[in-house]
């Protein structure tokens, strides 16, 4: 994963930030801080900017007062923060959901249930799911993203799928040219996720 790879103060720099050194922690959180926001801005890239900065500020706020918590000897500094930032935005994310669903109440309540992405999944894994394929759709082609919607709303019927494909062309073996169009866009996916560090058999059930 990419978080594995984010730069880290040394270890004497961690000393005296740990120790309570303002200078050394304007230094680490100077060195730390542009990092997460990145990773966080792109992992959490369906939820509102502003909120996700301000759970990261809430942590690190926790984090450096009134006493530093962390503790150099049992994780890298960035895998400290962005575990507890990862359990926050759990919260964040049902908030945002339910300002969604309010807004989509005219839409019949079988409906929106389909369109809830795996609904038998933790919170953690729908968002870490959420973020990927917002960014997958932004890289496929229009059938690619006509064919995921279907797929993730758990449609079956092979004329939904026939319809997109007319709509671009005449379709002379519908069956196969379903499935042919179905494994294309599982095999970018997988493509996808493994250019972006995430696991393949964390994002996909097919």
């Amino acid at each position: 994963m990419e978080e594995d790879t984010l730069q880290q103060p040394s270890p004497e720099l961690l000393a005296r930030f740990v120790a309570g050194d303002p200078i050394a922690e304007d230094a680490v959180l100077g060195l730390v801080l542009p990092q997460i926001y990145r990773w966080a801005v792109r992992t959490y890239s369906n939820l509102p900017e502003q909120e996700v900065r301000s759970v990261i500020h809430q942590v690190v706020a926790e984090t450096c007062r009134p006493r530093v918590r962390y503790d150099p000897n049992r994780s890298k500094l960035t895998t400290y923060l962005i575990g507890l930032i990862k359990r926050r935005m759990v919260d964040l994310y049902e908030k945002q959901h339910a300002i969604n669903t309010s807004e989509e109440s005219g839409i019949d309540t079988q409906e929106k249930l389909l369109r809830l992405p795996y609904n038998t999944v933790d919170d953690a894994t729908r968002i870490t799911r959420d973020a990927f394929f917002l960014e997958a759709k932004q890289r496929l082609g229009e059938i690619e993203r006509a064919f995921l919607e279907l797929m993730r709303q758990g449609e079956k019927r092979q004329e939904a799928f026939v319809a997109i494909l007319s709509r671009y062309g005449q379709v002379s073996d519908p069956a196969k040219e379903v499935k042919n169009t179905k494994e294309r866009l599982l095999r970018a996916l997988r493509g996808l996720a493994q250019s972006l560090g995430y696991h393949p058999d964390d994002l996909l059930d097919e």
